[in-house]
């Protein structure tokens, strides 16, 4: 019988299987089943997150104004000192706009553990250790926040533009590097947050924590 009671049929009897192309089917199947199921997971809190659009739009707009308040603080500082030990303005809004890039993806499809103490102290956890799915799966995909986008959005048009006035030649090269620079700072992001997520299971409580972590990351 197959142990993944989760999937498909076809599926699992790729998993029984023992041949090396049925094995490489399987992960890529089942790569593809959970992807579907976090599509499908995260969309129906998006749907319902968007029944209060005005509540929506407003948390949004609140966070674009303050992207663009803390731009204004940095050109502010700028123009009283054209430098700051030898680094200018656009080269401190280019690395401000790298590492909020990172930031924002991972508050897009990590914010859900911001709370997790929640799970441990109302017992929700017991609920989704039954599920059929894996814990963590679960609660990142259950809850996908999707105002964090506006961020993303935001850090996108300060990039664009900071990149074109710093001069810089885009090559292939430069657009790997600052790929995996904005993948890497949001997965060690993402691994501050779930360590203090997992420190949450032995004290309840770990909100504290979370915003230094979380800051201190940022």
């Amino acid at each position: 019988s197959c142990h993944f009671a989760i999937l498909p049929p076809h599926l699992c009897h790729l998993a029984t299987s023992s041949m090396p192309l049925c094995t490489s089917r399987f992960t890529f199947y089942i790569m593809l089943h959970y992807c579907k199921l976090y599509l499908l997971l995260a969309g129906a809190y998006v749907r319902s997150r968007l029944q209060y659009r005005l509540s929506f739009s407003l948390m949004c707009v609140a966070i674009i104004i303050g992207e663009a308040c803390m731009l204004g603080l940095l050109g502010a500082l700028f123009t009283k000192f054209r430098t700051v030990n030898g680094w200018t303005w656009t080269e401190v809004a280019f690395l401000y706009s790298l590492g909020n890039l990172a930031y924002s993806l991972m508050r897009i499809l990590g914010s859900q553990l911001d709370d997790f103490d929640r799970y441990i102290v109302r017992g929700d956890l017991d609920i989704v250790l039954v599920r059929p799915l894996p814990p963590l799966f679960y609660i990142l995909a259950s809850r996908v926040e999707l105002i964090h986008v506006s961020r993303l959005f935001t850090s996108i048009v300060i990039f664009v533009v900071v990149f074109h006035l710093i001069h810089i030649h885009l090559t292939i090269g430069v657009a790997v590097f600052v790929i995996i620079t904005i993948f890497s700072g949001a997965v060690i992001m993402f691994t501050f947050v779930l360590i203090s997520a997992t420190v949450a299971l032995w004290t309840t409580k770990s909100g504290k924590l979370t915003d230094i972590l979380t800051g201190a990351s940022k």
